[in-house]
């Protein structure tokens, strides 16, 4: 292979990250742009397709421990050559750094920020419901005085 094994092991580092983080947004329901699961798995194939097509020439697109590890030593078996273990390593650790930092990403930042947006939503809405209930209550008292009539409060 013409690519460096430090180039390998960041290329499967960033793609099986991003396709970690499309499995993940599309699980968990408050980060998913879809309510229904359909939707969700079309996006999920669409970034396994997207990160296969920009670097399956380059380094096999594996982002996968288990096909790397037995990817490269058959090769390596069968066409009787040794120039693909060297990357072995890469194809083996990269995946897993990359699932980690979108774990990692998806717990600590992804998550507390649906969090937050939520608990402002919930303070926006309870906020307006003071606001409309205390109009109301000003328009209910001013209403009689109006008619003419004297209100004791």
């Amino acid at each position: 292979m013409s690519i460096s094994i430090v180039s390998v092991f960041f290329l499967e580092v960033f793609f099986s990250m991003t396709m970690m983080l499309t499995i993940l947004h599309c699980k968990n329901a408050k980060l998913s742009l879809f309510k229904d699961n359909v939707p969700g798995f079309l996006a999920g194939q669409i970034g396994i397709y997207f990160g296969v097509s920009c670097i399956g020439k380059r380094t096999g697109a594996v982002m996968s421990p288990n096909i790397g590890f037995c990817n490269v030593t058959f090769v390596a078996m069968v066409q009787n050559r040794s120039d693909v273990l060297p990357y072995l390593a890469s194809y083996f650790i990269g995946p897993y750094c990359g699932s980690l930092i979108a774990g990692i990403f998806v717990k600590y930042v992804a998550i507390p920020t649906i969090r937050i947006i939520e608990a402002d939503k919930e303070l926006r809405k309870l906020e307006f419901q003071t606001i409309s209930t205390a109009s109301s209550l000003n328009t209910i008292k001013t209403e009689p005085m109006k008619q003419g009539k004297k209100q004791y409060y």
